[in-house]
């Protein structure tokens, strides 16, 4: 059987196997760089296919790094051991989002980040990513401000360990900084940054998957659970992330009868 190329026409029930098999999937929304539901198809005999995939038509596939265990509707991953180099540049302007499961018990797990990783033109840079700690889910930017010196602004909001979460965060200059918004068993937490006057966000590397960018002792070798991720080289408007959301969540419930 040939891999399904276009699923927009095959979600039709549950337990259909579209999403396992295919290649490509039309974009939902402009600015998509990168989008993958990381789920085991046995069908395939190569299991990296699954998982260094790119569902974004014209773009490059994820760079995998070490092992990541690919799971029948997931995937784990171990920062700076077992990851992906999604290859999407951090950009002043992006929407972050994924579908991952807070740690149980509580404790460090790098979801989508390019902290303490390289920068453009040399150097390490705190960059941005969204992580569980243990006593709080953070959405993290450097901030740049006016003298030059640089601040880790966090947004940050409790979880409940071991349960499914809907992750979404975005940044940029034209919102005057960031926000978050965080969904566990239906509920939503949402909170906002404002930029430092005549600041600006500090640019790191590329976005990796479910790691860091770089080391920090804490959470290196620390797992990271993950259903789905998909990254923007925009900021969503709140109802593009609202839209997003919904598709994201049929996808998940026709193809495995998962409500999240």
């Amino acid at each position: 059987m040939s891999d399904i190329i276009d699923i927009g026409m095959t979600i039709v029930s549950k337990g259909a196997r579209a999403i396992r098999r295919s290649n490509g999937i039309p974009a939902p929304l402009a600015g998509l760089e990168y989008l993958n539901f990381f789920c085991d198809n046995p069908d395939f005999s190569d299991p990296t296919r699954n998982l260094s995939r790119n569902l974004v038509r014209g773009k490059k596939r994820g760079r995998i790094v070490g092992t990541p265990l690919l799971n029948d509707m997931s995937a784990t991953f171990h920062s700076l051991v077992d990851y992906i180099d999604s290859g999407v540049a951090h950009t002043d302007s992006m929407t972050l989002i994924a579908i991952a499961k807070a740690p149980n018990p509580a404790d460090e797990s790098a979801i989508l980040s390019n902290f303490n990783g390289p920068k453009p033109g040399g150097g390490t840079s705190q960059g941005t990513g969204i992580m569980f700690r243990p006593n709080s889910f953070y959405y993290n930017n450097a901030l740049v401000s006016s003298d030059g010196s640089v601040a880790l602004g966090q947004l940050s909001t409790p979880y409940t360990p071991g349960e499914w979460a809907i992750i979404e965060a975005r940044s940029s200059a034209g919102l005057n900084g960031g926000n978050f918004w965080f969904t566990q068993k239906g509920v939503t937490a949402a909170k906002a940054y404002g930029l430092p006057p005549g600041g600006h966000i500090e640019i790191g590397g590329n976005i990796m998957i479910g790691s860091l960018g770089g080391a920090l002792g804490s959470v290196n070798g620390k797992p990271a659970e993950i259903a789905a991720v998909a990254i923007f080289s925009r900021a969503l408007t709140a109802d593009e992330v609202a839209f997003f959301r919904n598709w994201i969540k049929s996808i998940f419930l026709y193809q495995y009868g998962w409500s999240l």
